[in-house]
C-alpha cells in the first residue's frame, strides 16, 4: 500500500490540528469540537493500523478481500475532510462561530453529523482490520451501507462538493505547513467539481467579534502537582491518547484468585440510548474489559474538554437476549472490594445502593482497574461528594510504608501484599494535598522477590530496582530512573531505605 494510507492518516491529523483553534474561538461548542478532534485521531490511528497490516506477511495476502471496502471508506473520508478544510480558508473573513455553524449546517444536508460519520469511518476501518485477522463481525454490513448512502450524497451533482485538491493548501489554516493532500493511487476517487460555487460564499457576515481565547487553568499543590498536568487546556496541541489506554497492556504477571461463587452483574437501570448519548456528548472510549462468563463488558469513557468520566456496562438479558446498557458518571460511584470482586455503589436514600459487582479472576487486573477507576474519578472536573470518596484501600496488608522524594515532590511509598492471592506490589501516591488518596503508579513485584540481584542499595537513601515495570495513572508523569535505566527509589531518610531493603529480603520465598 506504499505510503498512501499514511497520507490519509496524516490528512486526518492535519484537520484535527486545524480545528484546535476553534476550541478557544467557539467555546460554546468546545465539547462537540473536542469529540470531533478525538474521532479524527481515532480514524487516523485505524488507518495507520491497516497500513502496518499491509506490510505484515500474516495479512498482506488477504488485503484484496477488503480493497473495495477500503476504497469506499477512503473516498467518503476524503470528501468529509475536504469539507472541513473549507472553513480554514475563511478564517479571518467571517466569525469563527458563523463558520462552525455553516459547516454543521452543510454536513447535516448530507444526512449525518460530522462526529457521527467520523465514528462510522473509525468503526468500519477497525472491522476491516478484523476481516484481515479472520474475525467476523456483523457490523460490517451495517456500516458499509451507511457509508455507501453517505458517499452517494457526497458525490451527487445536486450537493456541493468543496475543493479537495492538493493545491487548495493555499487556504489559510490554523496549523502551519499542512501535509500536502494526495489521492490514494490504488483507488479511483471521483474528481471534485471546481465549477460549483463555494458554499462558504453564502455565509452571513460576522455577527460579533470572537471572544478571546480562555486562559488555561493552572494547578499547583505540593506533591500532587504531577497529577494535575493532565488537566491543562488542549489549546494549540492535539489531544493526546488518554493514559488509561496504556494501562491494560497484558504484560503484567498473573496471580490468580481462588474460585469464588460471586458473579459479575449490573443492578442499574437499562438505558438503550446510553451509547449514542455518550458519543453525542463528546465522550471518547478509553478502555474496554470483559468480565467472566457472564457476557458482561465494561467500558470507561472520557471527555477531553473537561475530563469528565463515565462507565458504560454492556450485557444482555438471559431470557430475551435483549442487549442492555447501563451508564453512570464515575463521580457518582464509590468502589469497595469484596473478596475477588469490586463493588460499585451509588448514592441512595439513606444508604448506598449496589450498582454493579465486578468479579476478577486475576489480582493484577483488579489492581489496575481499581487504580484506573479511582484516578479517572479524581481527575474529573466534578467534585466528589464526601460519602462517595474512595479511600484507596483494597484490603491488602501493608508490609512497608515510607516516604520517597521525586524531584521536588514528596510521595508515599507502600509495599502491599494481598492475602487472598498472595500477590505483592509497590504503590506510589501523593504524600499530601487534594490528590493524597489518588494513585500515581503501581508495580507488581511478586515474581521479582525470588531474585537476589533485583534490588540494589546503592547509596544511604537510594535503592535501585531492576526490570521493574510501573503502571502510571496520570498524564505527563515518568517514574524516576537512574542513568543506567534502573527504577530508582530515593528515600528521605536512611532508616526508611534500610527498613525497605530488610523487609523485601524477609518476604523472599524460602
Amino acid at each position: 500500500m506504499d505510503q498512501q494510507l499514511i497520507r490519509h492518516a496524516k490528512n486526518a491529523e492535519d484537520v484535527a490540528a486545524g480545528l484546535q483553534v476553534f476550541l478557544d474561538r467557539v467555546p460554546q461548542y468546545a465539547t462537540d469540537i473536542s469529540a470531533i478532534i478525538s474521532e479524527l485521531f481515532a480514524t487516523s490511528s485505524a488507518t495507520r493500523a491497516l497500513h502496518t497490516a499491509s506490510d505484515d506477511l500474516r495479512y498482506a495476502r488477504a488485503f484484496h478481500t477488503i480493497r473495495s471496502d477500503l476504497d469506499l471508506v477512503l473516498r467518503s473520508l476524503q470528501y468529509t475532510l475536504g469539507t472541513v478544510r473549507g472553513i480554514f480558508a475563511r478564517t479571518g473573513l467571517a466569525s469563527y462561530r458563523v463558520l462552525w455553524d455553516g459547516l454543521n449546517l452543510f454536513v447535516q444536508t448530507e444526512g449525518s453529523s460530522l462526529c457521527t460519520r467520523l465514528e462510522w469511518y473509525k468503526i468500519f476501518l477497525h472491522d476491516l482490520f478484523d476481516v484481515l485477522r479472520s474475525i467476523s463481525t456483523g457490523r460490517l454490513i451495517v456500516f458499509r451501507e451507511r457509508i455507501k448512502r453517505l458517499l452517494i450524497r457526497q458525490e451527487s451533482p445536486e450537493t456541493h462538493i468543496p475543493n479537495l485538491s492538493a493545491d487548495a493548501e493555499a487556504s489559510r489554516t490554523p496549523r502551519p505547513e499542512l501535509q500536502r493532500f494526495q489521492s490514494f493511487s490504488s483507488y479511483h476517487v471521483r474528481a471534485p467539481q471546481s465549477s460549483i460555487p463555494d458554499i462558504w460564499d453564502d455565509l452571513l457576515p460576522p455577527l460579533a467579534p470572537d471572544p478571546p481565547p480562555p486562559i488555561s487553568p493552572t494547578f499547583s499543590s505540593a506533591s500532587s502537582q504531577t497529577l494535575s498536568s493532565s488537566q491543562t487546556s488542549f489549546s494549540n496541541r492535539p489531544p493526546p491518547p488518554h493514559w488509561a489506554q496504556r494501562v491494560f497492556d497484558g504484560q503484567h504477571p498473573v496471580t490468580s484468585f481462588r474460585a469464588s461463587s460471586q458473579v459479575s452483574k449490573c443492578y442499574g437501570r437499562d438505558e438503550p440510548e446510553a451509547l449514542q448519548g455518550l458519543v453525542a456528548a463528546g465522550f471518547v472510549e478509553v478502555l474496554e474489559t470483559p468480565f467472566d462468563a457472564a457476557g458482561l463488558r465494561l467500558r470507561l469513557y472520557w471527555r477531553p474538554a473537561d475530563h469528565r468520566a463515565r462507565v458504560l456496562i454492556l450485557t444482555q438479558d438471559r431470557v430475551s437476549r435483549q442487549k442492555l446498557h447501563y451508564c453512570i458518571p464515575l463521580t457518582a460511584l464509590k468502589v469497595v472490594r469484596s473478596e475477588s470482586s469490586l463493588q460499585l455503589y451509588r448514592a441512595g436514600t439513606p444508604d448506598l445502593l449496589l450498582w454493579a459487582n465486578l468479579k476478577f479472576t486475576i489480582y493484577e487486573r483488579m489492581v489496575l482497574f481499581y487504580c484506573t477507576f479511582v484516578a479517572m474519578k479524581r481527575q474529573d472536573a466534578v467534585s466528589i461528594l464526601p460519602h462517595l470518596e474512595d479511600l484507596f484501600q483494597l484490603r491488602e496488608e501493608v508490609e512497608f510504608a515510607g516516604e520517597i522524594q521525586d524531584d521536588s515532590y514528596l510521595h508515599a511509598l507502600r509495599l502491599l501484599r494481598d492475602p487472598l492471592s498472595g500477590g505483592m506490589r509497590l504503590e506510589g501516591s501523593a504524600l499530601r494535598g487534594p490528590m493524597q488518596n489518588t494513585p500515581i503508579w503501581t508495580a507488581f513485584i511478586t515474581l521479582h522477590l525470588a531474585s537476589r540481584s533485583w534490588l540494589q542499595w546503592v547509596e544511604s537513601k537510594v535503592v535501585w530496582l531492576k526490570d521493574l515495570k510501573p503502571y502510571v495513572f496520570c498524564e505527563g508523569y515518568s517514574p524516576p530512573r537512574a542513568r543506567t535505566g534502573e527504577f530508582e527509589l530515593r528515600f528521605t531518610t536512611r532508616d526508611d531505605a534500610e527498613d525497605f531493603v530488610e523487609r523485601v529480603k524477609e518476604l523472599r520465598p524460602r
